[in-house]
């Protein structure tokens, strides 16, 4: 099964519509069309990324055999706050960075 049929079975299975996918994903509909119709052969990061924190999708189901994985996980809750902290502090870095910078 191909990355965007997976992406297809996934949205199926919340009962999303593809504009509702994709403002969950942080994207356009038209490319969440694209990748469920193959168009686009693999989903970018930002996309697994938010398969994954926005909708609770295992990211070894999209990108590996999903035979054997589950479609959904619960990612550890200290390690998605760790990662909310540091994306906090990134966003503050570039922030301070773009001010010297004028």
């Amino acid at each position: 099964m191909t990355e965007g049929e997976k992406l297809k079975q996934i949205r199926k299975q919340l009962n999303l519509s593809q504009q509702e996918m994709a403002e969950a994903l942080e994207t356009g509909q038209q490319n969440i069309s694209h990748i469920e119709n193959g168009r686009i052969d693999s989903l970018n990061i930002n996309i697994l990324r938010n398969l994954v924190y926005n909708l609770g999708v295992n990211p070894y189901y999209v990108i590996g055999d999903e035979a054997k994985e589950p479609m959904f996980s619960k990612p550890d809750s200290a390690v998605r706050k760790k990662i909310k902290e540091y994306e906090l502090l990134i966003t503050k870095a570039k922030a301070l960075l773009a001010s010297f910078k004028m």
